[in-house]
């Protein structure tokens, strides 16, 4: 029983880090519509005798287009770790609620979960190609992936093969589909 509760102390611990998640995903995405709405709407407001707009260029060369890019891409980055975060925490309060992640139902949230993880990167080089042929403004952080997209993809393929575990568990106890 000492493997079961610290399966489930685990579970807990997954439950609060995906809200976590959550809450921070939807305050990046607030955050960068925030920066988005003053960039467009301020190129006139002056703070200490400054332009606002240029209080915001993260590196001279950057044009007003190019913010405005950077802005729309990290936004929707965050909506997309929303959805990934809010499928986790429903995953992981779902075991909890369950007592064990030795379910049917179980090992397919976890499975899909794993899915979403994999397709991720790509989702996000999309959403790049996309605004920059709606912006008409191609910039650095196009098809950039990185380690992290590494890292994501392979908790991906992880999540996929400990759904199979989960089910067999969940077969085990009886709880499987014949």
């Amino acid at each position: 029983m000492k493997s079961h509760e610290r399966v489930m102390r685990y579970m807990k611990l997954g439950k609060n880090l995906s809200t976590a998640a959550f809450i921070i995903s939807i305050i990046g995405a607030s955050i960068c519509l925030i920066g988005l709405a003053v960039s467009l709407l301020a190129s006139d407001v002056k703070i200490f005798g400054r332009e606002l707009e240029k209080l915001f260029y993260m590196a001279p060369e950057l044009e007003e287009r190019g913010l405005n890019a950077a802005l729309i891409a990290a936004a929707a980055y965050f909506l997309i770790e929303l959805m990934l975060a809010f499928e986790s925490k429903t995953y992981f309060s779902n075991v909890v609620k369950e007592g064990t992640p030795f379910t049917v139902e179980g090992a397919k949230e976890l499975r899909g979960l794993g899915i979403k993880a994999i397709i991720h990167p790509g989702l996000e080089i999309i959403v790049d190609v996309v605004i920059s042929l709606v912006l008409g403004h191609i910039d650095s952080f196009i098809l950039e992936l990185g380690f992290g997209a590494g890292v994501v993809i392979a908790l991906g393929v992880m999540m996929v093969l400990m759904s199979s575990v989960c089910r067999y568990g969940a077969e085990l106890r009886g709880d499987g589909e014949e």
